[in-house]
C-alpha cells in the first residue's frame, strides 16, 4: 500500500515538474530568449500560483478572501481609469503641440509663404520711402548712363 502511494506521489511530483518546466519554457519564449533564466521560473510560479522555488525560505501568504480581492480590483480599476485619463490628456496636449509646430515649420519653409504678401496693407515708414526713392533715382541714373554709353559708341 505504501509502495503504491509512493509511486503515485513520485508520479505527481514528476508531472508537476514537467508542467513547471513547460510553463518556464513558455515564459522564456515570451521573453524572446532561448535559455531559461531564474526570472522565467519565478514568472511561471506566479502564473501557476505556487510558492517561489528559488527562495527556500519563502512562505506564501494565506489566500485572501474574494471580498477583499474585489475591493482591490475596484480600487485598482479607479486608479487605472485616473491614470489613463491623465495619460490621454498629456498625449492630446503633446499631439496638438506637435501638429501646431509641424504646420508652423511647414508654413515657414514653403516658398509660397515666403513670397506671400500680407493681407493687411502695411504703411511704409519715412525711412523706407526715402530708401525706395534713392533706389529709383539710382536706377534712373544707371539707365541714363547706359543710354549715353550707347550713344557714344
Amino acid at each position: 500500500m505504501q509502495a503504491a502511494a509512493l509511486e503515485a506521489l513520485q508520479e505527481a511530483a514528476e508531472e508537476t515538474i514537467i508542467i513547471l518546466m513547460t510553463a518556464t519554457n513558455l515564459c522564456a519564449i515570451h521573453g524572446k530568449r532561448i535559455t531559461i533564466q531564474a526570472k522565467d521560473i519565478q514568472l511561471a510560479c506566479q502564473v501557476r500560483r505556487i510558492m517561489d522555488p528559488i527562495n527556500p525560505d519563502y512562505l506564501g501568504p494565506a489566500a485572501e478572501p474574494t471580498s477583499s480581492l474585489v475591493a482591490m480590483d475596484e480600487r485598482d480599476k479607479q486608479n487605472a481609469e485616473a491614470r489613463n485619463a491623465a495619460r490621454a490628456r498629456v498625449i492630446e496636449k503633446l499631439h496638438n503641440k506637435e501638429n501646431q509646430q509641424f504646420f508652423e515649420r511647414r508654413a515657414r519653409k514653403t516658398p509660397a509663404s515666403q513670397n506671400a504678401k500680407p493681407k493687411e496693407p502695411v504703411m511704409a515708414s519715412e525711412d523706407e520711402e526715402e530708401y525706395e526713392e534713392e533706389l529709383d533715382e539710382d536706377h534712373e541714373r544707371q539707365i541714363q548712363e547706359e543710354l549715353r554709353s550707347l550713344g557714344e559708341a
